[in-house]
């Protein structure tokens, strides 16, 4: 970690993409290359971020003396624990040992944003500007003449009153964001200024001559009184809004098609998945049917049942037995859960998106469907043929 007392330097060299890529707090990297790494180790070093290293081992990997598997095209990793000898896939639900015989392992980076530290890193940089406070969390105040000026970083921000429109209009704001998506989640006005982390790092971009024009630019010339958001921290707006949708919790972008199931833009299941596309379509056609009838009455869940008989008519195959479909919503669930919570950070349970319902009316047997209040329909505009012909535009 760099010294609080020393002034960091910007101008790194480092591409700005992958200086975002690794200020996501709680991503996680897998096989990173060189460049990944040193650009990881130059963030630590500035003490930007805490950067952990994991390993972990593919199932099906061609260079492994177990290999194949049963699923030979299965590639779920597994991460490598101390004291554990063996553990579960969880894209396939096969029994996996790491260490006998020995499989190949691959490296992995663990990002924990540090964010004193990206403060720390910005007022070392801002010293010579003058004088300066931290009213807020992630927000530094300059004490400038004619007028105050403020540094926001947005994801960081612990007062929202400093990322309200009327505010930046009436003080000069320099609005930094961290995280890649961060600069399409910014309000586009002509005068607000705006930059990332990386490219500040990266030395695409002076801070202090950002500031300074800020200061020379003043606050904007058409004053506004409305108190909107010039960064939005949530999704952004989405084509469907069904009942009783959670204020406290991010909605989940959800988009189906014919070869791929995304949450958020992240694939969770695609041809290569066995069964769990097929289930991710069926789960998709009973909440647009539902969302097509207006939300009138509660999202039903299908049982293991239906969700079987179903899977044998789309795939014209044998009907596989409920025990399989349930393991494969159970691995769905995970996988879901595991990829927001590593590529977004987002703060997701296993039911964020296919939920688990209790039948109604019975003591045992459950059902299961896409949580009505947590996610929301995307057409795929231009999608294959299976989407084109299911999904009509909203």
């Amino acid at each position: 970690m760099a010294s609080r007392s020393s002034r960091p330097r910007s101008g790194s060299g480092h591409d700005p993409t992958v200086l975002a890529r690794l200020l996501q707090d709680g991503a996680c990297l897998p096989a990173p290359d060189e460049l990944v790494v040193a650009a990881a180790d130059h963030l630590a070093a500035l003490g930007l971020v805490d950067i952990q290293r994991s390993e972990f081992v593919l199932c099906a990997n061609p260079r492994d003396d177990d290999f194949p598997p049963p699923q030979r095209d299965c590639q779920g990793r597994i991460w490598v624990r101390e004291g554990r000898d063996d553990d579960r896939c969880p894209e396939c639900d096969r029994l996996v040992f790491p260490h006998d015989p020995p499989k190949r392992r691959y490296l992995a980076l663990q990002v924990r944003v540090r964010p004193d530290g990206v403060m720390d890193y910005l007022s070392g940089l801002t010293a010579a500007v003058g004088e300066h406070s931290a009213p807020a969390p992630g927000v530094l105040r300059f004490r400038t003449e004619p007028d105050d000026v403020l540094i926001c970083v947005a994801e960081l921000c612990g007062d929202a009153h400093y990322l309200r429109l009327d505010t930046a209009a009436m003080r000069p704001t320099v609005l930094i964001t961290l995280e890649p998506a961060g600069p399409g989640r910014v309000l586009l006005e002509d005068w607000l200024l705006r930059t990332t982390l990386a490219e500040v790092v990266a030395g695409k971009v002076s801070l202090p001559a950002l500031l300074r024009r800020a200061v020379e630019q003043g606050p904007a010339q058409s004053r506004t009184s409305a108190s909107l958001p010039i960064y939005t921290a949530g999704v952004r707006p989405v084509t469907s809004k069904p009942s009783h949708a959670s204020r406290s919790s991010p909605r989940l972008e959800l988009e189906v098609t014919a070869d791929e199931a995304r949450v958020q833009g992240i694939v969770v299941a695609d041809t290569r998945a066995g069964i769990q596309l097929p289930i991710m379509q069926i789960l998709w056609d009973e909440l647009r049917r539902w969302f097509m009838a207006g939300c009138t009455k509660e999202l039903e869940p299908l049982r293991l049942e239906k969700i079987a008989d179903e899977l044998e008519r789309r795939t014209r195959g044998e009907r596989p037995d409920v025990e399989t479909v349930r393991k494969a919503i159970n691995r769905l669930q995970t996988k879901i859960e595991r990829l927001l919570k590593s590529r977004l950070g987002l703060p997701v349970g296993r039911e964020a998106v296919i939920e688990t319902v209790r039948w109604r009316g019975g003591a045992e047997g459950y059902g299961y469907r896409f949580n009505p209040n947590r996610v929301s329909l995307v057409p795929a505009i231009g999608g294959a043929a299976w989407c084109r012909k299911k999904v009509k535009p909203v």
